[in-house]
């Protein structure tokens, strides 16, 4: 997972982006709910309106999703 590199990068907006996506993919389909969290932070440190519009409908019911992202489904 790419998230450590926290904070605006020189490669624009687009491949930010593309990175945040790849690395939520990552999280969904791994169940990598513990980074999710993480994952949050990364996008917030960026100025991608459409993402911190995608998290902050996330946040409404956190606990859920993070529970979704780590529990196989039964």
């Amino acid at each position: 997972m790419t998230i450590k590199g926290v904070g605006h990068s020189r490669r624009g907006p687009d491949r930010d982006r593309c990175r945040h996506v790849r690395d939520f993919a990552q999280i969904l389909t791994q169940l990598q709910g513990d980074r999710f969290l993480e994952w949050i932070t990364a996008v917030r440190a960026d100025d991608l309106p459409s993402l911190h519009t995608f998290v902050n409908g996330i946040e409404r019911d956190l606990d859920a999703v993070i529970a979704g992202l780590t529990e196989p489904p039964t």
